[in-house]
C-alpha cells in the first residue's frame, strides 16, 4: 500500500509533525486543534465547480469571492509547477474533477472548522493531499513558497524512504493532475485543498519521483521563461481589465480551464500559424479568442493588450455598421461588456516568435450586439 499524502494546518505554533504507521504505511496526519470553539462556521463557499459560474456571477455579494477564488488558485498551480521545472518534471495539468473533489473537502472542514485527510479517492485511487488555512490578507504563494524552502532544505535524495513532506508531493513525478479548492469563512480564514493524482508520496518510489534541483546553467532558461510567463499574463489580465474600466465593462475574472485552452491553443499557432481560425470551445460553446504574434520575447503583456486595443482608432461608436469588424475584432473583444471570464496563453514558435492568446468567455462580437457591449471611453 502506498503512503498517504500530507495534510498540513498553517497554524501559529508550527508544529506539524508526520509519522509512519508502521503496519499500514500510511502517513499520519499532524495533531489539529481548532481554531475556535464554535461547533460550526459559516462560510463563504467560492467554487471552482464550472456548473456553479453562472450563479456565483449573477450573484452580486459572491463575485468578489469568485475573484478571490481565481486568484489563489492561478498562484498556487504557477508556484508548484515553476518548482516542478526547477526539479525537471513536467508541470501539472488541471483536471475539474479534482477540482469539484477539493472544493467540496474545503467546504466540509470550513464548516467543521478542523482539518483531517479527506481519504477521497479518485477512479478508485487514493488522491494525494496538500491541505491548510491562512487568513486572507496572507498570500498562498507564500505558503507554498514555505512549504518548499522549509521541506526542501532537510530533503534527502538518496534516501530510499525519505521523510514525506508537502514538497516530495509538489514535485513528485508521476503526479500529473492537480485540483484545487478553498473556501472562506466569516472570519476571514481560508481553507485550502490541493489534490493531485497520482498520488504522490508511495513508498520505495521516491528515488524515481524527487529529484535534485536542477543546477543553475540547466535551470536558468526554464525558470526564468516560467516566471516570465507568469508575470507576463499578470499584465495582460490587469491591462486587459484596466481598458474595460474605460469603457464601463466590469473587470475579467481569471478561469484556469480557459487559460489552458489557451496555452494549447498558444502552442497549436506557435506550431503552424495557419491554424489560428480553429475554434475553441467551453461549456458547449464557442469562445472569444484574441491572437498577437510578434517577432521577439521583449514585449510585456500590456504592450500586447494595447496593440489589441488600438485598434480603437479604426472603430466608429457612432454608426456601428459602417465598420469593418474585421480591422477591429481584436478591440471589441477586449472591452466586450457581456464576456465575464478570461484565459491567457503563451507560447513562443522555433524560431523565437512569440505567440499570446486571449480566450474569452462568453465570447464577444456578436452580430446586432455591439451598441450595448462596445461603448465608448468614459474619459472622453
Amino acid at each position: 500500500m502506498g503512503c498517504k499524502p500530507c495534510c498540513t494546518h498553517q497554524n501559529t505554533n508550527g508544529n506539524n509533525t508526520f509519522e509512519f504507521e508502521a503496519e499500514t504505511n500510511i502517513i499520519k496526519a499532524p495533531i489539529l486543534k481548532k481554531i475556535s470553539d464554535k461547533n460550526s462556521t459559516e462560510i463563504v463557499s467560492i467554487s471552482n465547480d464550472e456548473s456553479h459560474i453562472n450563479y456565483l456571477l449573477n450573484e452580486e455579494s459572491n463575485k468578489k469571492s469568485h475573484q478571490m477564488n481565481y486568484k489563489y488558485y492561478y498562484e498556487i498551480i504557477e508556484k508548484i509547477n515553476m518548482y516542478r521545472v526547477k526539479h525537471n518534471v513536467s508541470p501539472l495539468l488541471i483536471n475539474n474533477d479534482l477540482n469539484v473533489i477539493a472544493q467540496k473537502y474545503s467546504d466540509k472542514i470550513a464548516r467543521e472548522n478542523f482539518i483531517e485527510l479527506s481519504n477521497n479517492k479518485y477512479n478508485e485511487k487514493e488522491l494525494g493531499e496538500i491541505i491548510f488555512s491562512f487568513h486572507e490578507n496572507i498570500s498562498p504563494e507564500k505558503i507554498i513558497t514555505s512549504f518548499y524552502e522549509k521541506e526542501s532544505n532537510k530533503y534527502n535524495y538518496k534516501k530510499k524512504n525519505p521523510k514525506p513532506s508537502n514538497f516530495t508531493q509538489m514535485i513528485w513525478k508521476s503526479s500529473e493532475y492537480i485540483g484545487i479548492g478553498c473556501t472562506k469563512t466569516k472570519e476571514n480564514i481560508v481553507y485550502t485543498v490541493i489534490n493531485f493524482f497520482p498520488s504522490g508520496n508511495i513508498k520505495n518510489e521516491f528515488v524515481l519521483n524527487v529529484f535534485p534541483p536542477m543546477e543553475d546553467d540547466e535551470k536558468s532558461n526554464l525558470s526564468s521563461n516560467s516566471e516570465f510567463k507568469i508575470h507576463f499574463l499578470e499584465d495582460l489580465l490587469n491591462s486587459n481589465n484596466d481598458y474595460r474600466s474605460k469603457h464601463g465593462a466590469s473587470p475579467l475574472i481569471l478561469n484556469p480551464s480557459l487559460t489552458m485552452k489557451a496555452n494549447d491553443y498558444a502552442m497549436l499557432v506557435a506550431y503552424d500559424d495557419s491554424l489560428q481560425n480553429y475554434d475553441i470551445e467551453y461549456l458547449g460553446e464557442k469562445c472569444g479568442r484574441n491572437i498577437c504574434i510578434v517577432n521577439n520575447t521583449n514585449y510585456n503583456g500590456k504592450e500586447i493588450c494595447s496593440i489589441w486595443y488600438n485598434e480603437i482608432k479604426d472603430y466608429n461608436f457612432s454608426n456601428v455598421k459602417k465598420n469593418d469588424m474585421k480591422k477591429v475584432e481584436n478591440f471589441t473583444q477586449l472591452i466586450w461588456k457581456e464576456s465575464r471570464e478570461v484565459g491567457y496563453g503563451w507560447a513562443q514558435d522555433s524560431k523565437g516568435n512569440t505567440c499570446v492568446v486571449a480566450v474569452y468567455f462568453p465570447p464577444g462580437n456578436i452580430k446586432g450586439k455591439y451598441k450595448e457591449n462596445v461603448l465608448p471611453n468614459e474619459d472622453e
